[in-house]
């Protein structure tokens, strides 16, 4: 992560947020975990370190920022690009229209490209439709799948805002694929 004064490292549970934001300008280290009894899926635990929880944070208030200074009806790329600029304002490392390899069997199948990557920790798709498709969750959880991120966000810039958190657990995926 290339966020003004801090910096990601990943360890054996994922990400851990370094920052210097305290007044004395000390690096504190958020290793702590925020643990719920079911994922996305519902088949086992959710630990997600409070570091990826600030950033779906600002992520999620920038989402209505954008969403309540533009309204519904323009296409995805706009809205990408608002948010985009939004979340650099705030200090956050964006990666747009970020490719990844999708792999099977030991074979590159091709790429694929991601809307947004936040702080090298948080896969967002954005959406614009009048109707939020159903696929729409699924493509995320695939997108995941192929990362080794484990947390995506699905921003509705619909005629209502509507945002979905998922959670998927990436035990095999390989760092290589982000970053």
């Amino acid at each position: 992560m290339t966020q003004v004064g801090a910096r990601a490292l990943q360890s054996s549970r994922g990400f851990c947020l370094i920052s210097t934001r305290d007044s004395a300008e000390t690096p504190v280290a958020l290793n702590r975990w925020i643990c719920n009894d079911r994922d996305s899926a519902g088949t086992g635990s959710l630990c997600v370190s409070y570091a990826v929880n600030a950033i779906t944070g600002d992520i999620i208030r920038l989402f209505y920022r954008t969403y309540n200074a533009l309204g519904h009806g323009f296409l995805e790329t706009i809205y990408a690009s608002a948010l985009e600029h939004e979340l650099r304002k705030a200090g956050h490392d964006v990666a747009r229209e970020f490719a990844v390899r999708v792999m099977y069997d030991g074979v590159e199948l091709g790429f694929h490209r991601l809307d947004l990557v936040v702080d090298r920790a948080v896969v967002v798709e954005v959406k614009a439709a009048p109707a939020l498709p159903p696929v729409a969750r699924r493509q995320l959880y695939n997108y995941l799948r192929a990362t080794s991120l484990e947390v995506g966000l699905l921003l509705h810039y619909g005629p209502e805002p509507r945002f979905q958190r998922i959670h998927v657990p990436n035990r095999a995926a390989s760092a290589t694929n982000v970053g």
